[in-house]
């Protein structure tokens, strides 16, 4: 795999026109590399990133490379040592645009080190990560009408960008639901109207997130017990409802079949406790619960979105069981919390559906350990 011709142009606009990359290594995503550079003042290591050439992909569309370079820049100058600096953003609206970033070596992704190691090995970096998670939202609350300038989002635009995470838009929702069997109530015709308002409101709990906030954009160096880690992937930059955030302690995300996580209450306090140096309302359990399982049921609801994908798929495809999983994590959240009653029925009645439509997938997901990983 050679670089693109739009990096090589960034290495140079940025190190000089004689400056040479004089090795690559791809940390397994084709439009990331790690450059070794010689030139006239020495010699740098940076990470490259730049649009993917997969029209199907996520990154594709040229204001995403843009969006990372402010979402990172903004957060630098905010907190300090939470993100990889930018070493320069270049853009091109032949080719789209280049990011050159500070290499984080030896760090790497959390997801990684779960995966090879064990969820127990790597419990202090789950930590670190939710409190990188809060400390992202504690110094960026406050600061939304600043970002919106920088990156010229409409009022139209973030009201999108929050509703997100609860994936497809409603009424394609409540269709796909009802072509699964799958009753829509009017208590839960009046929970999506009311979660729909959290979400674009979050009032007190509005904060700057990455757009997905997950271990694998989470670098550490779990030999440094000094490393904090880092949060990286802000191409999706954007402010959101803080707290639907911590879903990621419960429910789980693509890469992994289960969460079942022992010290998922845990890392919750550490996000919550690191929120609370700049958003005091966390303290109110009232409004503090209502947004951290309105989170989990979103999520649940975003991944129902595929479901007729995972339908056409052979018997014994993992993406089954996860879908399952996960819609079974978020409505389970919920009820432990007693919100979002409706919600979680209509998520429950759904994993039932799927189970009896997919008896290949139906398991008993409580045998599997914490961060099970979904196979490739």
């Amino acid at each position: 795999m050679s670089l693109p011709a739009e990096v090589l142009r960034a290495v140079r606009d940025t190190y000089g026109c004689r400056a040479e990359v004089v090795s690559v290594a791809w940390p397994g995503d084709w439009q990331v590399a790690r450059l070794d550079v010689v030139h006239a003042g020495g010699q740098a290591a940076v990470v490259a990133k730049w649009l993917r050439s997969d029209p199907t992909g996520w990154r594709t569309d040229p204001r995403q490379m843009l969006r990372e370079a402010d979402g990172l820049r903004f957060v630098e100058e905010l907190a300090p040592g939470l993100v990889p600096r930018v070493i320069a953003a270049r853009w091109d609206p032949r080719s789209g645009g280049v990011v050159l970033l500070e290499d984080l070596t030896p760090r790497e992704p959390l997801d990684a080190i779960i995966r090879r190691q064990g969820a127990d090995t790597a419990a202090e970096a789950r930590r670190a990560f939710a409190r990188s998670m809060g400390h992202l939202a504690a110094a960026t609350v406050g600061h939304d009408q600043e970002f919106s300038a920088r990156t010229r989002d409409t009022a139209a635009a973030r009201r999108e960008q929050r509703l997100r995470l609860l994936g497809p838009g409603w009424d394609d929702q409540r269709r796909l639901l009802e072509s699964f069997g799958v009753r829509i109530s009017r208590q839960v015709e009046q929970e999506v109207d009311k979660l729909q308002k959290l979400l674009v409101d979050p009032g007190p709990f509005l904060a700057l997130s990455n757009g997905d906030l997950a271990e694998n954009n989470f670098m550490i160096d779990i030999d440094d017990p000094d490393d904090h880690g880092r949060l990286i992937d802000f191409e999706f930059a954007k402010f959101d409802h803080a707290l639907a955030h911590a879903s990621v302690f419960f429910v789980p995300g693509p890469r992994w079949l289960v969460v079942n996580d022992p010290i998922a209450d845990q890392l919750e306090q550490d996000y919550r406790e690191a929120l609370a140096v700049a958003m005091p309302e966390v303290a109110d359990d009232g409004p503090y619960e209502l947004g951290v399982a309105a989170g989990c049921v979103a999520m649940g609801l975003e991944r129902c979105g595929n479901l007729p994908v995972m339908d056409e798929r052979p018997p014994g495809h993992s993406s089954r069981i996860q879908r399952i999983a996960t819609i079974e994590a978020a409505a389970g959240e919920a009820e432990r919390r007693g919100l979002w009653t409706a919600l979680s029925g209509l998520l429950r009645d759904l994993s039932r559906v799927l189970r009896r439509r997919w008896p290949d997938a139906d398991i008993d997901l409580s045998a599997l350990g914490p961060y099970t990983p979904r196979p490739e």
